[in-house]
């Protein structure tokens, strides 16, 4: 959880220009809460979602929303400021990989900048699509929304038949 802490100058006001991005936990000397933390990690190990390869890290950019309907798995991941030509969905063997690359612009370098965190960014997540129809997986995108549905493969019925006797 990112928090805003005001930088204190000789002046009694603060202004726009002196608020710095502070990371809480960063700042928080360990406690108690730790040992719920490792529960909570321990259980999130071993409970974990097959689809997902890998969790995101607290500084990853692209975040995503996995539903699993009856039919098929749906996949939402909000991508503000990015175009639809900037986005590329791959699929190799059983691997789904969803990669986003923005073009830097020319920027004037006249300009001054007392913090700047907006960036140029290149974003990659891979999903595990063996429970998946890979031939019937379709996306959607717009508004800055990306939506992907993957409908599950049908269930493998048993192969059975009736042997006659002579």
């Amino acid at each position: 959880m990112k928090i805003t802490k005001v930088k204190q100058s000789q002046k009694e006001e603060a202004t726009m220009f002196e608020l710095i991005p502070v990371n809480r936990r960063k700042n928080l000397i360990p406690s108690r809460n730790l040992f719920w933390q490792d529960m909570d990690t321990l259980f999130d190990q071993f409970f974990n979602d097959s689809l997902l390869l890998a969790k995101p890290s607290e500084n990853h950019g692209m975040r995503v929303d996995i539903k699993d309907t009856q039919d098929a798995y749906m996949i939402e991941a909000e991508l503000p400021g990015i175009s639809k030509e900037n986005i590329d969905i791959k699929i190799q063997g059983n691997l789904l990989t969803l990669s986003v690359s923005q073009d830097e612009k020319a920027e004037s370098t006249k300009e001054s900048y007392l913090v700047r965190e907006r960036h140029v960014r290149s974003l990659q997540r891979s999903f595990d699509v063996s429970a998946v129809d890979k031939d019937k997986i379709s996306a959607k995108f717009e508004n800055g929304l990306l939506a992907l549905q993957l409908p599950k493969k049908e269930p493998v019925k048993p192969d059975s038949r009736k042997v006659d006797i002579e």
